[in-house]
């Protein structure tokens, strides 16, 4: 094996480097998706109903598996590389590249190029779960259970509430995590004969009513017609609260297309659009995030003089990341609660991880 590699022109040993790196995140990547959707799958089929069986669970389960995959790529670039390289650190195949003259900054390259490769397709991933897989999946295991509630993006969420159809068009959450209704329309039927229309700004849903603000209606089954607005109106409805938050958009589920969307209507309504601009800069700083894991947590395997205790190492690693993912969870809830800039109070565990890891590099010479 070190003939071999000795052999390797210069070229060659970016591209071996590279080709390892992308099997072992791979690896990793596709084992954590199988753990965690088994898991899914375990939990939904206690939701089994007449119209929800194995089949119509094994769907749901794939159309929700894009996002499962987004979520995990971080986690999984992270031990996929570090496996990779404290391998060739054990077999002393980084020795060996060291003596053919290149240091161990510039074998981090095509490692930092592997993690990039892969992380494109977590990025597609994510944007088209959050386009379309995720709202397809939640609107098919919703009409499966209850076969009530329709809901796309582009045509909002549709809904029979008793003698109502109801079209809300921006089914968000507000910054208490709770579900907050903007551009409501409710058409009563009487008899298949249209009797009203209902018209709202925005209205949330609590203890089997509707509570709804900026209202206008219109009472088609008198003469003559009658025209009404209102400041607030509750409006009796059958639904249950707990379905229609599962029906609200969660600002991580989204594209950053549809978190630009709702933002712009939430704060032409004068709504809060924190907790969706939180998402949105997550985002956009995911790529970034994910190359700082990895970065952080390359360092705590390189060292050649310990290759014995390659366990205590990668441990190291990974706990560095888990550390530094801790953080980025405090530092979003920190930031909805204080209400600070997330396209700065966001960066800063990130920023602050790149300082540790250049004094890591430097203390270990690489």
């Amino acid at each position: 094996m070190l003939d071999a590699l000795r052999s390797l022109l210069p070229g060659q040993f970016d591209r071996y480097l590279l080709r390892q790196v992308v099997w072992q995140i791979m690896l990793v990547w596709t084992l954590m998706l199988l753990v965690f959707s088994s898991l899914q799958l375990i939990g939904e089929l206690r939701d089994m109903r007449a119209d929800y069986q194995l089949l119509q669970v094994l769907w749901h389960s794939v159309l929700t598996m894009a996002y499962r995959a987004y979520i995990l790529f971080p986690f999984a670039a992270l031990a996929g590389a570090l496996l990779a390289v404290s391998r060739l650190v054990a077999q002393h195949e980084i020795t060996v590249m060291g003596s053919a003259g290149r240091s161990q900054q510039r074998l981090m390259l095509p490692v930092m190029q592997a993690v990039l490769v892969l992380l494109l397709l977590a990025v597609m991933l994510g944007e088209l779960a959050g386009g379309w897989l995720e709202p397809a999946a939640r609107d098919y295991r919703v009409q499966r259970i209850t076969g009530q509630v329709s809901l796309s993006y582009t045509g909002g969420l549709w809904l029979r509430d008793g003698e109502d159809i109801m079209h809300v068009a921006w089914p968000a959450m507000d910054a208490a995590a709770q579900a907050d209704f903007s551009g409501i329309n409710v058409y009563t039927l009487i008899d298949g004969r249209l009797c009203g229309w209902l018209q709202a700004d925005h209205g949330s849903h609590a203890r089997g009513q509707w509570q709804l603000q900026g209202v206008r209606q219109l009472t088609l089954c008198v003469d003559p017609v009658q025209t009404q607005r209102h400041a607030a109106l509750p409006h009796a409805s059958q639904l249950s609260s707990d379905l229609l938050m599962t029906m609200a958009l969660r600002p991580s589920l989204l594209s950053m297309a549809d978190l630009h969307a709702y933002m712009r209507f939430l704060q032409r309504s004068g709504l809060d659009a924190t907790r969706y601009r939180i998402a949105l800069f997550q985002r956009r700083y995911y790529p970034f995030t994910v190359l700082t894991l990895v970065w952080l947590g390359l360092p705590l395997v390189l060292n050649e003089a310990r290759a014995k205790s390659r366990g205590r190492q990668l441990l190291a690693g990974m706990a560095s990341g888990i550390l530094l993912y801790i953080c980025y969870e405090m530092t979003e809830s920190i930031t909805g609660v204080y209400r600070f800039n997330p396209a700065i109070s966001l960066l800063i565990p990130a920023l602050l991880s790149l300082v540790f890891a250049s004094w890591l590099y430097r203390r270990r010479g690489v």
